[in-house]
């Protein structure tokens, strides 16, 4: 009965591909807006070829975006949801060695992990393409590679950690608060404060090696493109002509003010729109925050936590802390969500109660969480046999025709089903616009679509028109709206428009 839960938790990521394909296709905004055209533009070169199709993400690192689009051509659309359940249920497995060594019972670690797993905003990605739930492989590879070690991990380890970390910030930038979180708790392990440090600065030294293996290609590519390595981020620091000089940084979901910062876990656990575009409901995070803290306080009085979980505790409440200052955005939280049964468990056996009544108390609350979680629905369509399926109308000498793309609905995953030789311009976006000025991709845009001899098509969705025909306007465009045609797709709202731009009179060339 012992081997039972480690057999059953093994079988978990199996059991979370399948619970991938129930939902329907993925259809989320992101998927839509980058996700699809990043790996299909990583793969054949497009980058600098289209411009801003994807909007601001357009700049991100493409490199967890290859594998999906690569998918996406040799799988069904149901194997696609399968294999990236798959991917997102190995999660699975490291809550469970995290917790059976914190708590030493396989029976309560298959649970914590099985709660942490299902949790809204796992739950809500799993088999989705956002890759929140992917990431988090490094930070729970890393925790667990330091919570399991006997005593002070050693310098192997400690690397060990440090690498998987690194890949997985890397890959995506968000990630970097678990990284700090993690290396500032090497401070309260046991062992002589030297090797603490020692510890701690092998950790460092390993991400900065992970992050070389997955992130420094992405940042050689913008420096060399833009003169920014984060490219538009941080531009108030680079000062790249392709943008304006400032951070574009979001910061419409942070606190407003020092009430909403203490109370923000009760604020947003029955309103998901307060920390993202998809509401949700998670009691998990709050019934945490509460706890936790009232955990350590009692804890002092006996001594205090023993140093691994004092080393988790440490962790997730600095990894919540950055969270909570530099984004509020739910997703990228989802590395402490899945831990928070863990946590809630562990901190009520630190409070002055007998046993019986903290397993009790445990079971309700894990109950109560569980029974009143909603997850978000980034979108999901009925399935069809292709992940992304489209159709166009034919289009008469591609090798001469440039698209030009308006209004804020996410396009760019139609353009791997269009002639490679047609070169995609967004004037359009969350990041510019034609009368933005100071920011170096206006002119350039405005250069191509002038010094372009073929055909221009407009690229656009129908309920936006009255705004794309103003932008292209101010690019000095016009759209023959009678000779559109439909472009249809699985995945979107409904038919985009594809229609020819005219020049007028007094116009560039033609």
């Amino acid at each position: 009965m012992a081997r039972l839960p480690t057999g059953l938790i093994l079988a978990a990521p199996l059991a979370f591909a399948l619970l991938a394909v129930l939902p329907g296709q993925d259809a989320n905004w992101d998927l839509r807006n980058y996700h699809y055209w990043t790996g299909y533009a990583f793969l054949t070169g497009r980058h600098g070829f289209d411009d801003l199709v994807g909007q601001l993400p357009s700049f991100y690192n493409p490199t967890l975006d290859l594998p999906v689009y690569w998918l996406a051509q040799i799988l069904p659309a149901k194997g696609v949801a399968f294999a990236l359940g798959l991917v997102h249920g190995l999660n699975a497995p490291l809550l469970f060695l995290i917790a059976r060594r914190l708590l030493g019972s396989p029976w309560w670690a298959l649970v914590l992990a099985l709660l942490g797993m299902t949790r809204a905003g796992a739950l809500g990605e799993l088999g989705a393409v956002m890759h929140d739930n992917v990431v988090s492989l490094g930070f729970l590879s890393a925790l667990a590679l330091i919570v399991t070690a006997r005593g002070m991990p050693s310098g192997r380890r400690a690397l060990l950690a440090g690498l998987a970390m690194g890949l997985a910030v890397g890959l995506k930038l968000t990630t970097a608060l678990y990284a700090v979180a993690l290396c500032l708790a090497f401070f309260v392990l046991e062992g002589a404060w030297r090797l603490r440090f020692e510890r701690a600065f092998l950790f460092g030294l390993a991400v900065l090696a992970g992050y070389t293996v997955t992130g420094l290609h992405w940042n050689w590519h913008l420096w060399t493109s833009y003169g920014n390595p984060v490219f538009p981020l941080m531009n108030d620091l680079f000062q790249s002509p392709m943008a304006l000089p400032k951070p574009y940084r979001e910061t419409g979901f942070l606190p407003k003010n020092l009430s909403e910062t203490l109370l923000f876990p009760f604020l947003f656990s029955d309103n998901g729109l307060r920390v993202g575009e998809a509401d949700f409901r998670e009691l998990a995070v709050a019934f945490a925050y509460l706890l936790v803290p009232v955990g350590a306080i009692w804890g002092l009085r006996r001594n205090g936590w023993e140093p691994k979980v004092r080393f988790l505790m440490l962790t997730l409440a600095i990894a919540y802390l950055l969270w909570l200052k530099m984004f509020a955005i739910y997703r990228y939280l989802i590395g402490i969500e899945m831990l928070t049964p863990l946590a809630i468990l562990l901190a009520l056996r630190t409070l002055p109660i007998a046993a019986c009544h903290t397993t009790r108390t445990a079971v309700v609350l894990l109950a109560l969480i569980a029974a009143t979680s909603r997850p978000p629905d980034w979108i999901h369509v009925p399935w069809g046999p292709r992940f992304i399926d489209i159709q166009l109308p034919p289009i008469d000498q591609p090798e001469r025709t440039m698209v030009v793309m308006a209004g804020h609905e996410p396009s760019s995953f139609l353009i791997p089903a269009f002639p490679p030789a047609i070169p995609f311009l967004r004037i359009d976006s969350q990041f510019t616009n034609p009368l933005e000025t100071g920011n170096g991709f206006n002119a350039r845009m405005k250069a191509r679509i002038d010094a372009h001899a073929g055909a221009l098509l407009v690229l656009y969705y129908p309920d936006q028109l009255p705004d794309v025909v103003e932008k292209l306007e101010q690019v000095g465009l016009g759209l023959e709206e009678s000779a559109c045609r439909p472009v249809t797709a699985n995945i979107a709202p409904g038919p985009f428009a594809l229609c020819p731009a005219v020049r007028p009179p007094m116009g560039g060339k033609g």
